[in-house]
C-alpha cells in the first residue's frame, strides 16, 4: 500500500470522472447519491452545519411541510417513527454501494445498482443497527456511571476525568470503526461479493500490515472532513439566508441539502476513491478502480467490467 501513489491515481481518476468531460448529469446524479447517503448519518448537522440552521429546519421547515399530515394521523406518528427512521437507514446503506459502483464504473447510475446491490447493502444496514445499539447500550453505562459517581460527596476528582476521557475515546474509536466500515470494508464486500463480518476479517490483516499508511489516510481523512465542512456549512447559510426571500423555507432546505452535495462532489468522489484504489494496491481481487492512469482517460472503464 503506498498512499503517496494513490493520491495520484485518485486524483486523477476523479478529474477524469467529473471534469474531462464536464457532464452535467454525472454532478446531478451523484449529487443525489450522495444526499442519500446523507439522510441517515445527519442531514440535519452536518449538511446545515450551525446549530442556528439546524433549529431553523426543525423548528420551522419541518412542521411547514408536515403540519397537515400531523395533525390528521399523530396517533400514527410515534409507532411510525422507527419504522421511518430504519426504512431512512437501509436506503441509506444501499446508496452507499450505489456511490461505489458509480465511482468505479465513472457512471450516475441509480435504479440498477440499487437494485443489485441490495443484498449488500442491507448486509450493512444490519451492521448499522446491531453497532449501534453496543455503542448506545456503552455509552449509556458510562453516563449512568458518571451520574452516580456525581452525587456521591466523597468521590475522587480523578474518577470523574477518567470517566469522561473513556467515554470520549469510545466515541472517537467509535466513529473510526464506522469510517473504516463505510470507507474500507464497503469495498471489499462490492469487490467479492461477501457479507460485512467476511469483509472485516479480510481488512483487518490489511490494516495492521500497512499501520504507517493508515494513520495517513487517518490525518488526511480529518483534514478533508474539515475541508466538505466549511463548504457544506457556505452552502447552508447560502440557501437558508438568500434564497428562502425568494423561495419557501422547505424548499430552501432541500436545495441547501442538494446545493452542499454537489459543491462537495470533488472531495467526496476523492475520499471515498482513495481507500479503493489503496485496497487495490494490495490485492487485485480488491481492485475496483485501475492502478494504471491510462485506464483513468476511458470513461465507464472498471476493472469489475
Amino acid at each position: 500500500m503506498d498512499i503517496g501513489r494513490a493520491l495520484g491515481i485518485t486524483w486523477e481518476w476523479m478529474v477524469c470522472m467529473l471534469f474531462r468531460p464536464f457532464r452535467m448529469k454525472i454532478w446531478l446524479g451523484l449529487g443525489f447519491v450522495v444526499l442519500m447517503i446523507g439522510a441517515f448519518s445527519g442531514v440535519l448537522h452536518g449538511l446545515f452545519g450551525t446549530v442556528e440552521n439546524s433549529r431553523f429546519f426543525v423548528g420551522r421547515v419541518i412542521p411547514e411541510v408536515f403540519s397537515d399530515w400531523l395533525t390528521k394521523f399523530w396517533p400514527l406518528a410515534i409507532p411510525s417513527a422507527p419504522i421511518l427512521f430504519l426504512l431512512v437507514m437501509w436506503i441509506s446503506s444501499v446508496f452507499n454501494f450505489v456511490f461505489i459502483d458509480d465511482i468505479s464504473r465513472k457512471s450516475a447510475a441509480i435504479r440498477e445498482p440499487f437494485r443489485r446491490l441490495s443484498r449488500l447493502g442491507t448486509s450493512f444496514f444490519l451492521w448499522q443497527v446491531v453497532f449501534g445499539l453496543i455503542l448506545l447500550a456503552i455509552l449509556f453505562l458510562l453516563i449512568m456511571t458518571r451520574v452516580d459517581v456525581l452525587s456521591q460527596v466523597d468521590v475522587a476528582p480523578g474518577l470523574n476525568l477518567f470517566l469522561r476521557g473513556l467515554t470520549s475515546c469510545v466515541i472517537c474509536g467509535a466513529w473510526l470503526t464506522q469510517r473504516f466500515t463505510i470507507e474500507f470494508a464497503l469495498v471489499i464486500m462490492y469487490a467479492r461479493d461477501i457479507h460485512i463480518i467476511d469483509a472485516w476479517k479480510t481488512l483487518l490483516p490489511i490494516l495492521k500490515t500497512n499501520l504507517v499508511q493508515v494513520v495517513y489516510y487517518t490525518l488526511l481523512r480529518v483534514l478533508f472532513l474539515l475541508a466538505t465542512w466549511v463548504v457544506r456549512m457556505v452552502a447552508a447559510l447560502i440557501a437558508m439566508r438568500v434564497f428562502t426571500t425568494h423561495i419557501s423555507q422547505s424548499s430552501a432546505a432541500v436545495f441547501s441539502a442538494l446545493l452542499g452535495s454537489i459543491l462537495t462532489l470533488p472531495v467526496t468522489v476523492f475520499i471515498r476513491s482513495l481507500p479503493m484504489v489503496m485496497l487495490g494496491q494490495t490485492d487485485p481481487l480488491l481492485m475496483t478502480i485501475p492502478l494504471n492512469s491510462r485506464h483513468a482517460q476511458s470513461p465507464g472503464n472498471s476493472p469489475l467490467g
